[in-house]
Protein backbone atom coordinates (compact mmCIF):
# COMPACT_ATOMS: atom_id res chain seq x y z
CA UNK A 1 0.00 0.00 0.00
CA UNK A 2 1.51 3.22 -0.80
CA UNK A 3 1.91 5.43 2.16
CA UNK A 4 0.37 9.03 1.52
CA UNK A 5 -3.29 8.73 2.57
CA UNK A 6 -5.78 10.33 0.12
CA UNK A 7 -9.24 10.10 -1.01
CA UNK A 8 -10.77 11.54 -3.61
CA UNK A 9 -13.69 14.30 -4.18
CA UNK A 10 -14.92 15.67 -7.43
CA UNK A 11 -16.05 19.80 -7.66
CA UNK A 12 -19.29 18.71 -7.75
CA UNK A 13 -19.72 16.33 -5.25
CA UNK A 14 -21.89 17.60 -2.25
CA UNK A 15 -19.87 16.11 0.09
CA UNK A 16 -16.33 16.86 -1.33
CA UNK A 17 -14.20 18.85 1.34
CA UNK A 18 -11.44 21.67 0.32
CA UNK A 19 -7.94 20.24 -0.06
CA UNK A 20 -7.04 20.67 3.54
CA UNK A 21 -9.80 18.98 5.18
CA UNK A 22 -9.37 15.44 6.23
CA UNK A 23 -11.95 13.15 6.47
CA UNK A 24 -12.20 9.82 8.90
CA UNK A 25 -13.39 7.00 7.24
CA UNK A 26 -14.77 3.44 8.35
CA UNK A 27 -13.66 0.46 6.87
CA UNK A 28 -16.00 -2.52 6.99
CA UNK A 29 -13.97 -6.07 7.53
CA UNK A 30 -16.08 -8.37 5.99
CA UNK A 31 -18.48 -10.19 8.27
CA UNK A 32 -16.78 -8.83 11.51
CA UNK A 33 -19.24 -7.68 14.32
CA UNK A 34 -15.89 -5.97 15.84
CA UNK A 35 -15.37 -2.02 16.05
CA UNK A 36 -14.91 -1.45 12.99
CA UNK A 37 -11.42 0.12 12.34
CA UNK A 38 -11.08 4.47 11.07
CA UNK A 39 -8.41 6.11 9.39
CA UNK A 40 -7.96 9.65 9.39
CA UNK A 41 -7.01 10.50 5.86
CA UNK A 42 -6.77 14.04 3.84
CA UNK A 43 -9.54 14.28 1.17
CA UNK A 44 -8.64 16.38 -2.05
CA UNK A 45 -9.65 17.31 -5.14
CA UNK A 46 -8.29 15.45 -8.18
CA UNK A 47 -5.98 18.13 -10.28
CA UNK A 48 -4.53 17.49 -14.18
CA UNK A 49 -1.40 18.65 -15.50
CA UNK A 50 -0.20 18.57 -19.11
CA UNK A 51 2.75 17.34 -19.95
CA UNK A 52 4.77 17.40 -23.08
CA UNK A 53 7.17 15.02 -24.75
CA UNK A 54 9.26 15.40 -27.26
CA UNK A 55 11.50 12.73 -28.33
CA UNK A 56 15.32 13.41 -29.99
CA UNK A 57 15.93 11.32 -33.01
CA UNK A 58 19.71 11.07 -34.46
CA UNK A 59 21.50 10.68 -37.92
CA UNK A 60 20.08 7.94 -38.70
CA UNK A 61 16.34 9.12 -37.19
CA UNK A 62 17.02 6.62 -34.51
CA UNK A 63 15.52 6.87 -31.79
CA UNK A 64 16.01 6.03 -27.97
CA UNK A 65 12.65 5.54 -26.72
CA UNK A 66 9.06 5.20 -29.07
CA UNK A 67 6.73 7.14 -28.52
CA UNK A 68 4.79 3.90 -26.98
CA UNK A 69 7.88 3.48 -24.47
CA UNK A 70 6.70 7.18 -23.25
CA UNK A 71 2.71 6.49 -23.31
CA UNK A 72 4.00 3.18 -20.51
CA UNK A 73 5.81 5.53 -18.93
CA UNK A 74 3.51 8.22 -18.36
CA UNK A 75 0.99 5.70 -17.52
CA UNK A 76 2.92 4.68 -14.95
CA UNK A 77 3.62 7.87 -13.53
CA UNK A 78 0.32 8.46 -13.12
CA UNK A 79 -0.50 5.21 -11.25
CA UNK A 80 1.23 6.82 -8.89
CA UNK A 81 0.67 10.22 -8.50
CA UNK A 82 -2.69 9.23 -8.23
CA UNK A 83 -2.17 8.39 -4.52
CA UNK A 84 -1.89 12.49 -4.60
CA UNK A 85 -4.81 12.97 -6.71
CA UNK A 86 -2.10 14.61 -9.65
CA UNK A 87 -2.84 13.23 -13.10
CA UNK A 88 -0.62 13.57 -16.12
CA UNK A 89 -2.41 14.11 -19.30
CA UNK A 90 0.22 13.61 -21.91
CA UNK A 91 -1.29 15.77 -24.65
CA UNK A 92 -0.52 14.30 -28.23
CA UNK A 93 0.95 13.85 -30.47
CA UNK A 94 4.21 13.05 -28.73
CA UNK A 95 7.12 15.09 -31.08
CA UNK A 96 9.85 13.01 -32.93
CA UNK A 97 12.45 16.02 -33.45
CA UNK A 98 15.46 15.22 -35.65
CA UNK A 99 18.51 17.11 -34.25
CA UNK A 100 21.13 14.59 -34.34
CA UNK A 101 23.48 16.89 -32.22
CA UNK A 102 21.19 16.60 -29.30
CA UNK A 103 20.93 12.75 -29.49
CA UNK A 104 23.55 12.09 -27.07
CA UNK A 105 23.97 15.14 -24.67
CA UNK A 106 26.80 16.60 -22.47
CA UNK A 107 25.36 16.77 -19.03
CA UNK A 108 27.85 18.86 -17.68
CA UNK A 109 28.56 21.28 -20.56
CA UNK A 110 27.52 25.17 -20.63
CA UNK A 111 27.46 25.47 -23.83
CA UNK A 112 27.23 23.66 -27.24
CA UNK A 113 31.08 21.71 -27.39
CA UNK A 114 32.49 20.31 -31.10
CA UNK A 115 28.71 19.98 -32.32
CA UNK A 116 27.09 18.51 -28.77
CA UNK A 117 24.34 19.93 -27.27
CA UNK A 118 24.08 20.36 -23.76
CA UNK A 119 21.97 19.04 -21.20
CA UNK A 120 20.82 22.99 -21.02
CA UNK A 121 20.76 23.27 -24.53
CA UNK A 122 18.33 20.57 -24.82
CA UNK A 123 15.60 21.97 -21.79
CA UNK A 124 15.64 25.12 -23.54
CA UNK A 125 14.03 24.03 -26.73
CA UNK A 126 10.39 25.12 -25.47
CA UNK A 127 9.15 27.07 -22.83
CA UNK A 128 6.33 28.08 -20.83
CA UNK A 129 4.13 25.70 -22.38
CA UNK A 130 1.47 25.92 -19.02
CA UNK A 131 3.05 22.05 -18.15
CA UNK A 132 5.68 20.09 -18.03
CA UNK A 133 8.12 19.39 -20.91
CA UNK A 134 10.04 15.74 -21.17
CA UNK A 135 13.08 15.50 -23.42
CA UNK A 136 14.10 11.85 -24.47
CA UNK A 137 17.86 11.69 -25.56
CA UNK A 138 20.09 8.63 -25.82
CA UNK A 139 22.74 8.87 -23.04
CA UNK A 140 24.60 12.16 -21.30
CA UNK A 141 28.09 11.25 -22.55
CA UNK A 142 29.91 12.54 -19.79
CA UNK A 143 27.59 10.53 -17.21
CA UNK A 144 27.08 7.09 -18.40
CA UNK A 145 25.24 6.25 -15.11
CA UNK A 146 23.06 9.11 -15.18
CA UNK A 147 19.47 8.24 -16.49
CA UNK A 148 17.62 11.55 -16.01
CA UNK A 149 17.92 15.08 -15.13
CA UNK A 150 15.10 18.04 -14.20
CA UNK A 151 14.96 22.03 -13.44
CA UNK A 152 13.38 24.35 -13.44
CA UNK A 153 12.98 24.44 -17.94
CA UNK A 154 12.29 20.49 -18.14
CA UNK A 155 13.59 17.60 -17.90
CA UNK A 156 15.66 15.17 -19.89
CA UNK A 157 15.54 11.46 -19.50
CA UNK A 158 18.07 8.77 -21.44
CA UNK A 159 17.46 5.66 -22.64
CA UNK A 160 18.29 4.09 -19.94
CA UNK A 161 15.82 5.50 -17.99
CA UNK A 162 14.02 2.60 -15.91
CA UNK A 163 10.20 2.47 -15.23
CA UNK A 164 9.79 4.90 -12.46
CA UNK A 165 12.58 7.21 -13.74
CA UNK A 166 9.83 10.02 -15.15
CA UNK A 167 7.73 9.62 -11.60
CA UNK A 168 10.76 10.34 -9.63
CA UNK A 169 11.82 13.10 -11.62
CA UNK A 170 8.45 14.69 -11.70
CA UNK A 171 8.87 14.67 -7.33
CA UNK A 172 11.66 17.18 -7.90
CA UNK A 173 9.39 18.95 -9.67
CA UNK A 174 7.03 19.23 -7.06
CA UNK A 175 9.85 20.01 -4.70
CA UNK A 176 11.28 16.54 -3.34
CA UNK A 177 14.41 15.98 -2.68
CA UNK A 178 16.24 12.59 -3.05
CA UNK A 179 16.60 10.57 0.31
CA UNK A 180 18.82 7.12 0.63
CA UNK A 181 19.35 4.22 3.13
CA UNK A 182 22.88 4.62 2.86
CA UNK A 183 25.56 7.71 1.65
CA UNK A 184 28.50 7.35 -1.07
CA UNK A 185 31.02 5.77 1.10
CA UNK A 186 28.36 4.41 3.75
CA UNK A 187 30.00 6.29 6.61
CA UNK A 188 25.89 6.74 7.18
CA UNK A 189 23.92 3.90 6.71
CA UNK A 190 20.11 2.86 8.04
CA UNK A 191 20.97 -0.27 10.30
CA UNK A 192 18.87 -3.12 10.81
CA UNK A 193 17.66 -2.20 14.36
CA UNK A 194 15.93 1.05 12.65
CA UNK A 195 12.46 0.66 12.74
CA UNK A 196 9.34 2.43 11.62
CA UNK A 197 8.09 4.46 14.08
CA UNK A 198 5.86 7.75 14.90
CA UNK A 199 9.14 9.89 15.29
CA UNK A 200 10.76 8.71 12.33
CA UNK A 201 7.33 9.38 10.21
CA UNK A 202 4.91 10.69 12.01
CA UNK A 203 3.09 12.17 9.49
CA UNK A 204 2.37 8.90 8.06
CA UNK A 205 2.31 7.17 11.29
CA UNK A 206 -0.30 8.68 13.88
CA UNK A 207 -0.10 5.95 15.61
CA UNK A 208 -2.09 4.04 14.25
CA UNK A 209 -4.87 6.78 14.31
CA UNK A 210 -4.96 6.42 17.62
CA UNK A 211 -4.09 8.94 20.40
CA UNK A 212 -2.67 11.77 18.16
CA UNK A 213 -4.11 14.59 16.25
CA UNK A 214 -2.16 14.07 13.25
CA UNK A 215 -3.02 13.80 9.42
CA UNK A 216 -2.47 10.62 7.98
CA UNK A 217 -2.44 7.24 8.95
CA UNK A 218 -0.07 4.43 9.72
CA UNK A 219 0.95 2.49 6.41
CA UNK A 220 3.99 0.28 7.56
CA UNK A 221 3.90 -2.07 9.86
CA UNK A 222 5.41 -1.37 13.22
CA UNK A 223 8.63 -3.33 13.27
CA UNK A 224 9.33 -3.08 9.77
CA UNK A 225 13.07 -1.52 8.78
CA UNK A 226 13.65 1.78 8.10
CA UNK A 227 16.03 0.49 5.02
CA UNK A 228 12.92 -1.56 3.82
CA UNK A 229 10.67 1.96 4.28
CA UNK A 230 13.27 3.81 1.89
CA UNK A 231 13.46 1.12 -0.40
CA UNK A 232 9.81 1.62 -1.21
CA UNK A 233 10.10 5.23 -1.56
CA UNK A 234 9.71 6.97 -4.81
CA UNK A 235 11.97 9.98 -4.02
CA UNK A 236 14.72 6.87 -3.42
CA UNK A 237 18.02 8.48 -4.77
CA UNK A 238 19.50 5.00 -5.95
CA UNK A 239 17.49 2.78 -8.88
CA UNK A 240 17.52 -0.99 -7.59
CA UNK A 241 17.95 -3.49 -9.41
CA UNK A 242 13.81 -3.89 -10.01
CA UNK A 243 12.53 -1.09 -9.77
CA UNK A 244 9.98 -0.79 -7.20
CA UNK A 245 9.72 3.13 -6.04
CA UNK A 246 6.17 3.72 -5.56
CA UNK A 247 5.49 5.71 -2.34
CA UNK A 248 4.68 9.19 -1.90
CA UNK A 249 4.81 10.22 1.54
CA UNK A 250 2.99 13.28 3.51
CA UNK A 251 5.97 14.30 5.35
CA UNK A 252 9.41 13.85 6.23
CA UNK A 253 11.05 10.92 6.57
CA UNK A 254 14.16 9.47 8.71
CA UNK A 255 17.10 8.58 6.25
CA UNK A 256 20.45 9.07 4.40
CA UNK A 257 20.13 12.53 2.44
CA UNK A 258 22.42 15.32 1.59
CA UNK A 259 22.33 19.27 1.12
CA UNK A 260 24.51 21.21 -1.09
CA UNK A 261 26.79 24.03 0.16
CA UNK A 262 28.82 25.63 -3.04
CA UNK A 263 28.36 22.15 -5.01
CA UNK A 264 29.47 20.31 -2.31
CA UNK A 265 27.80 17.60 -0.73
CA UNK A 266 26.65 17.47 3.08
CA UNK A 267 25.62 14.59 4.17
CA UNK A 268 22.99 14.01 6.82
CA UNK A 269 20.98 11.19 8.59
CA UNK A 270 17.67 12.38 10.48
CA UNK A 271 14.18 13.10 9.10
CA UNK A 272 14.25 14.31 5.10
CA UNK A 273 11.94 17.06 4.09
CA UNK A 274 10.32 14.62 1.28
CA UNK A 275 6.62 15.17 2.19
CA UNK A 276 4.83 15.64 -1.20
CA UNK A 277 3.50 19.54 -1.25
CA UNK A 278 -0.33 19.23 -0.70
CA UNK A 279 -0.80 22.94 -1.39
CA UNK A 280 1.32 23.38 -4.09
CA UNK A 281 -0.13 20.55 -7.22
CA UNK A 282 0.03 22.65 -9.67
CA UNK A 283 3.16 22.72 -11.47
CA UNK A 284 5.19 23.66 -14.75
CA UNK A 285 8.32 24.26 -15.89
CA UNK A 286 9.38 27.60 -17.05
Amino acid sequence: MSCAATAFASAGDAHAFDWMAFGRWTVHVGDSVSNKPQFKVRVVENVTIDLRAWIISGQQNETALSPESVRKMVKDANDIYAQVGVTLNLVEPIAVTNVPSAYNVDYDGESVQDGMWTYWDVVDMHANTGGLECYFVNSFVDRKYTKAAHCDLGIVLAKSATRYTLAHEIGHAFGMCDIYDSNDDETLVLLSSEKASYARMSDDWNNGCVGKDYPGARYYRAGTEMKQVVGRLLMLGSVPEEDVRRDITSGSVYGVYYTKINENKIWHKNCALIGFPFGNRNINHQ
